[in-house]
């Protein structure tokens, strides 16, 4: 492996990644441009540069850029109101007064929770449902999504064919997939797939008045509203940090923000570009992060013994696979789920290839899944499968050392499949990457009795997140006996998720 860094300093660099290591940050992949030119890019095996990546709430920026277009063309305004375009749905009272502007600063004033069943009708959800007692700032998937519905209306066509010539077509990106709702409009708070350099590529296109090689892209007056700071986030307690139209704010930098740790940063004053997919709980490591060091790899000068450095710990940290695995028949045929663990794996595992964690960000997912599994083997190759609802999914395993590629195809969107295992006569191993997804799953199935107990571990870690979100209980909870009872609650239910899932044939 070579290294290029391009006169950025290695070191500073490298503990970038030491940092992520340090707050157990997966980072996938690293970009980094300046004046447009790329400085700096890698990828964690097995994501590269081709790639799509899914996408959470980065999706709203590219909302925010159609809104643009669609200012700039004259089919609507700031001061738009919404409710023209949805006569045909029941509006509570007060939607009438909900503007374009009130969408993009997330002011609609709407009640919104992330535990909303997403899988239903996004525009009845949204015109039906009550104002919030207190005015501001309220970060909602919804909001974005009207945005989406009412282009759609506007235009007749989902968002991402209103975008194709404007602005994927012209910076050389392929058409993207993005998630639709159940009315075949594409969600506007997550759902789309891109590559990492194609998300640099617009986020460039901002930093250059929305010019892109000589010609004139995004609107010039667009790439300078949406990506100043209109509104304090707290309005008790302002800062320099804030919101735009449907991008985050800050002192010397905004960026696209999506879960995870999903940042594509502009730094107009430097004119850089710093971007990463990750896998983190929080982003507040990864903000301190870079501040503290990839914006210092700048100024501080490289040498050939940090290079190495550096090499030696991308090298190291390609995910890399066991021995050959020793030569074994895993029992064939088909095992149905015993009715307890049925019970235990629909309430907790909706959808083995979706992160529990992030179930409520996809429009389209599984409510049950894997009530039975079925084994094959050939020479040193397993294959696993089983259904989330009535979508097959089939992996491929390699046991000798070498990981395989599966395709599957679950409520319409494809997944990439890059697994491999290992065997060792009663228990089965499987390391396996939905790798256009920020997900991993360990499957461990233990053969014994004409049947097997299944543990996963998976990454995004449902514990983690839980735990990491535990002051929601000081927000749930007025007193002491409540907040005992809701952290024993969530322990039971922690406990409960690393129970044995039993199948028998």
């Amino acid at each position: 492996m070579t290294i290029e860094t391009n006169g950025l300093s290695s070191a500073k660099i490298l503990d970038f990644y030491k940092g992520c290591d340090f707050y157990k940050i997966s980072n996938h992949a690293l970009m980094i441009t300046k004046d447009g030119r790329k400085l700096f890019e890698h990828y964690i095996y097995p994501f590269s540069a081709k790639m799509p990546h899914t996408l959470f709430s980065v999706t709203k920026s590219l909302v925010s850029t159609a809104v643009g277009f669609a200012i700039d063309e004259g089919l609507i305004s700031l001061d738009t109101k919404i409710f023209q375009y949805f006569t045909d749905y029941a509006q509570s009272k007060g939607t009438e007064k909900i503007t374009v502007r009130d969408l993009l600063t997330m002011h609609s004033g709407k009640k919104f929770s992330f535990l909303q069943d997403m899988t239903g009708d996004y525009v009845e959800i949204f015109m039906k449902s009550g104002f919030r007692k207190e005015n501001g700032f309220l970060y909602s998937n919804n909001d974005v999504h009207i945005l989406s519905a009412m282009l759609q209306r506007i235009t007749k066509i989902p968002v991402v064919d209103y975008l194709m010539p404007r602005l994927f077509t012209p910076l050389g990106i392929d058409k993207p997939e993005w998630e639709t709702d159940c009315n075949g409009v594409c969600v506007g708070g997550t759902g789309a797939y891109l590559t990492l350099g194609s998300l640099v590529k617009i986020m460039q296109c901002y930093l250059d008045g929305g010019k892109y090689e000589g010609k004139q892209i995004i609107p010039e007056f667009w790439t300078k509203e949406a990506t100043q700071k209109h509104i304090e986030l707290d309005a008790k307690k302002p800062s320099e940090n804030g919101y735009g139209y449907l991008f985050w704010t800050y002192r010397d930098f905004f960026c696209m923000n999506g879960l995870y740790g999903q940042i594509i940063a502009g730094y107009p004053k430097l004119n850089v570009v710093i971007a990463y997919m990750d896998c983190a709980i929080s982003d507040v490591p990864l903000f301190k992060l870079t501040r503290e060091h990839l914006l210092k790899a700048f100024v501080e000068k490289d040498n050939e013994h940090d290079n190495k450095l550096l090499e030696e710990y991308l090298t190291a940290k390609d995910e890399k696979v066991i021995e050959k695995s020793e030569r074994g028949i895993v029992p064939n045929g088909e095992f149905k789920i015993s009715a307890f663990s049925k019970i235990t794996a629909q309430l907790f595992f909706p959808a083995l290839l979706i992160p529990r964690s992030i179930t409520s960000s996809m429009a389209k997912r599984p409510k049950t899944s894997f009530d039975r599994f079925s084994f094959s083997q050939a020479d040193d190759e397993i294959t696993v499968k089983w259904y989330e609802e009535e979508d097959a999914v089939v992996v491929k395993c390699g046991l000798d050392g070498t990981p395989r590629l599966s395709e599957c195809t679950i409520k319409g969107y494809k997944y990439i499949l890059w697994s491999y295992g290992w065997w060792d006569g009663k228990t089965l191993n499987i390391k396996l990457r939905p790798i256009n997804t920020l997900s991993s799953l360990e499957m461990e199935f233990n053969f014994k009795d004409n049947g097997f107990g299944l543990r996963i571990d998976e990454t995004p870690n449902f514990e983690d997140f839980i735990l990491n979100n535990l002051n929601q209980v000081e927000i749930l909870a007025k007193n002491n006996f409540l907040k005992s009872a809701a952290a024993g609650i969530m322990k039971f239910l922690l406990k409960t998720l690393k129970m044995e899932i039993k199948f028998k044939k």
